[in-house]
This record gives structure tokens, C-alpha cells and sequence, in this order.
């Protein structure tokens, strides 16, 4: 199974306890359209929000549909459907280390669709580069620097897959609101930030990552060096699983647990 239909269905797993949240709402959509605003204009209209973690290693700088800029938390008109074809986010890199990997998750259907009640909110990821590509030559992308900026883009072939996915899940392909966050990078010494906090590879198990505060004085790691750079290991890159880090469920609004 692929990197993004195995993190498709982690983030549906991880999404089901907003879903009892919201399971209350009403059932009529009318009920759910502001006051004096048409059914049409309503329907057509889109937008694109961002949530954020804390210690963000990369810097959002703007958004692109088709090419044309786009805000954040503003509301716009778009009749095509398929508007989320051609996002491109660009990002800058504001750490001192080379990127090797980002992973965005737009999520649809969440608490602002208003329209789909009892729906889980649906989170699908889009990628820049590979977690171990940059050493086996499995991606093209190339390593973002410390102040580079690059642009994270949605294929038309990532298109495609998410139509696919949401078909597949029974969700409708039409869809108003998305919220933008970054999850996930990944760092060319094998440093990994997840979710406000940064990981290290466990000096006595590659395939495991650990907070970074336990190898800080006095803490259990405290004499031990991180694990072995993934352009070190000995026997080549490791198969890695990323969403086994023992990182708990935070608000998107403040990282914090």
C-alpha cells in the first residue's frame, strides 16, 4: 500500500472522535445558509483556511489555484468544482538544516462544510520530496537549504487520487472548505518535526523515533548521541514509519496537548 493511501487512512482513523463531536448538527442545510445569501452563491462558494503548530520549521508564504493567488481565511466564488486543482503552496525553509521532505494534509469536510453532518473530516497529504529518496534516488526533488523556497504542489495526478479516495469512502466529490496544515518534515540529518515537536532516531533502534527532550540533561538520554544520520546507516536507508511516533493529539491553534 503507498505512503499516501496508508496516511489517508491513519488520518480518517485519527479524525473519528471529531465526528462524534459534531454528530449533533442539524440535518437541513437550509438552516445552515447565512442570512441573505442565495443557495447558488453559497454552493459556489470556497475557501481555504490554515491551522498551525508551534516551532513551524518552514515559513508559508502564499497559495496558488490554477495559478492565481489565493488568501487564507478569505472567502472567494468558484463555479468549477474541481478547484483545488493546481494548489501550489510556496514555503521557504527557516531552519539551519537542509529539508528533505514536507508533508501538508488538506482536510475536507471538517466542522466548516456545515453541510455534511456526521461526516468524518477526510485528511489527504501532499508531499515534497521523500522521506529517503534524497539517498536512494527514488525522487527528483532536491534538498531545500536553509532561507530556500520551494513550491509544494497538488499533481493533477494527485487530483486525480484524492477524487478517487473520497469516491472509494463514499464522500461526495464536491466540497467547499479545506484547512491547510503542515505536518511533517523531515530533515537531511534524519531530525524529524511532527506536530510542534522534533524527533530522533533512538541510538538503539533506527526504526524508532524519541522526543528530543529525553536526550537533554538530566533526562534519560542524556549521554547518548542521537541515532545514526540516515546518509550514515551502514546497511542504507531504513524503512522508516513515521506515524508510530508517540506523539499525542494537539490543537492545531496552539500545539498543545
Amino acid at each position: 500500500m503507498s505512503l499516501r493511501l496508508l496516511t489517508v487512512t491513519a488520518l480518517l482513523t485519527v479524525l473519528v472522535s471529531i465526528t462524534l463531536m459534531s454528530a449533533r448538527l442539524s440535518h437541513s442545510e437550509a438552516a445552515l445558509l447565512p442570512q441573505g445569501v442565495s443557495r447558488g452563491t453559497y454552493q459556489s462558494e470556497r475557501k481555504l483556511v490554515r491551522s498551525k503548530w508551534r516551532r513551524e520549521p518552514v515559513q508559508v508564504n502564499q497559495v496558488k489555484l490554477r495559478g492565481r493567488m489565493a488568501e487564507f481565511g478569505k472567502a472567494f466564488t468558484e463555479v468549477d468544482d474541481d478547484w483545488l486543482k493546481g494548489f501550489s503552496l510556496n514555503v521557504t525553509n527557516t531552519s539551519n538544516k537542509d529539508i528533505i521532505f514536507i508533508e501538508l494534509t488538506l482536510t475536507l469536510f471538517g466542522k466548516e462544510e456545515g453541510v455534511t453532518p456526521g461526516r468524518i473530516p477526510l485528511g489527504y497529504p501532499v508531499f515534497y520530496g521523500s522521506p529517503e529518496g534524497i539517498f536512494d534516488g527514488s525522487t527528483a526533488a532536491r534538498p531545500i537549504r536553509p532561507n530556500e523556497s520551494v513550491d509544494v504542489t497538488l499533481t493533477d495526478a494527485d487530483h486525480d487520487t484524492l477524487k478517487e479516495v473520497l469516491l472509494n469512502n463514499n464522500y461526495p466529490i464536491k466540497f467547499r472548505h479545506v484547512d491547510l496544515r503542515l505536518d511533517k518534515v523531515v530533515f537531511a540529518d534524519g531530525t524529524v518535526w511532527y506536530k510542534s515537536y522534533y524527533f530522533y532516531r533512538d541510538p538503539n533502534n533506527p526504526q524508532r523515533y524519541i522526543r528530543d527532550k529525553h536526550f537533554q540533561k538530566g533526562a534519560k538520554y542524556e549521554n547518548l548521541k542521537p541515532g545514526t544520520l540516515l546518509r550514515h546507516a551502514k546497511s542504507g536507508p531504513a524503512t522508516l514509519d513515521f506515524e508510530k511516533t508517540a506523539c499525542k493529539a494537539q490543537s492545531a491553534s496552539t500545539g498543545r496537548r
